[in-house]
């Protein structure tokens, strides 16, 4: 076995260098015989002569960000980052484009493809079956049918479901949370919820100012936050109006044959709409009005009264207990003219003593008629006199108005 003094591998390397050049000049004299040999070498040379060239003079650096040379799509850098269209991916994979908004597409057979987008304005768009149905802007509002999102969520055409129990929390404070509901002219209803001694509902406008509240004991206020009433245990619809304004509440029903409104000024107003008449009035004084808005009195109708009762003849100078609340009326009828003077007297005594009704001193009334009326409370006693001239004719009647 013959064995080589030279272990150094430089040396080594050197040694096999200096043959190649005897070898090429060996491989040219044997094969220099065989037919297109000089031919196949001179394209070989030319081939080589060309790759060189393109390499010295044909191809640039690119700077920092920008896309690779020409034909080069994929690259990877020695940290083993991915780019296409960039020679320096600053991340594992990065994708560089200079004009086109598609970056990325992903596609399957027998579905349509999904695209991911770059706008110039640093958007971030998600594209499918054609239309744009995600929009992550560069301020990070996040839109749902839009590519121009308004707000942190804007869910454009459609609604949102939550299933499984879960909500929705708006803008939250300690003792507060808010929910807006946009138009598209910008106006806005906002919902308030408040945590406090008393949970509440608040439906707020756009000048900030609370329009409808509803408590967690049911109670409903419209110009209020404190809705209140005096009806032990019940609910309460509780409407108040601004200092110089009217409430109302109306009822429309049954297409427009039925409008009405209960409405406050200086007492109460049941209005006809479609008449636009008011029939009854409780002012604050407690005068009731059917008929008018203006009663001077306890009870002042402005048209006839119909009392439905078996009404009953009674007798001048007779003393009646009214067993339900009631109604008299007393008439006296003359031939000519005569000296008339009736009177009616009702109070709880046995016999009634209190004149309601009639003059209270004796005088001479030279006509041919005379009238009284008045009403009777239940268990109260009562009685009509006549201290004129005997009638013609006359009639007393009692009409009950209760049981």
């Amino acid at each position: 076995m013959k064995l080589t003094n030279n272990h150094n591998p430089r040396e080594r390397e050197r040694e096999r260098e200096s043959k190649l050049p005897r070898l090429i000049i060996q491989f040219i004299k044997k094969e220099s015989h065989k037919p297109f040999f000089y031919a196949s070498l001179f394209f070989a040379l030319l081939l080589l002569l060309t790759v060189i060239y393109q390499l010295a003079f044909s191809w640039n650096p690119p700077t920092t960000g920008a896309p690779g040379p020409s034909g080069q799509t994929l690259y990877s850098d020695t940290n083993r980052n991915i780019g296409i269209g960039t020679l320096y991916p600053s991340v594992k994979l990065e994708i560089y484009s200079t004009s086109s908004d598609s970056i990325l597409k992903l596609s399957r057979q027998s579905a349509t493809s999904t695209l991911f987008k770059v706008g110039t304005d640093s958007a971030l768009v998600i594209n499918s079956n054609g239309a744009d149905r995600l929009t992550i802007s560069s301020n990070g509002n996040v839109g749902i049918g839009t590519t121009g999102p308004g707000s942190k969520l804007h869910v454009a055409g459609g609604s949102v479901t939550l299933d499984n129990g879960y909500s929705i929390i708006g803008q939250r404070t300690l003792d507060n949370a808010y929910i807006p509901i946009l138009t598209t002219s910008g106006d806005d209803t906002l919902l308030r919820f408040m945590r406090s001694t008393v949970s509440k509902i608040f439906f707020r406008d756009t000048t900030d100012e609370d329009i409808m509240t509803l408590t967690s004991t049911g109670n409903v206020g419209i110009g209020t936050t404190n809705p209140t009433g005096t009806a032990v245990g019940g609910r309460t619809l509780h409407i108040s109006s601004p200092s110089g304004y009217n409430s109302e509440f109306r009822l429309a029903g049954n297409g427009a044959i039925t409008d009405m409104s209960l409405y406050t000024d200086a007492g109460w107003f049941i209005k006809d709409n479609l008449a636009n008449a008011v029939r009854l009035s409780i002012l604050n004084n407690g005068n009731v009005g059917i008929g008018t808005t203006a009663p001077n009195a306890t009870l002042q109708v402005n048209g006839t009264i119909k009392i439905l009762g078996a009404e009953e003849v009674k007798a001048f100078s007779t003393i009646y207990q009214a067993p339900t609340d009631g109604f008299v009326t007393g008439n006296l009828l003359y031939s000519g003219t005569s000296y008339s003077l009736i009177k009616g007297y009702t109070d709880s005594s046995n016999p009634p003593t209190t004149l309601v009704a009639g003059d209270s001193t004796a005088g001479s009334y030279w006509q041919d008629y005379g009238s009284i009326s008045f009403p009777v409370r239940k268990g109260n006693y009562w009685k009509v006199e006549n201290l004129g001239d005997t009638p013609n004719s006359y009639r007393i009647q009692w009409t009950p108005l209760g049981i």
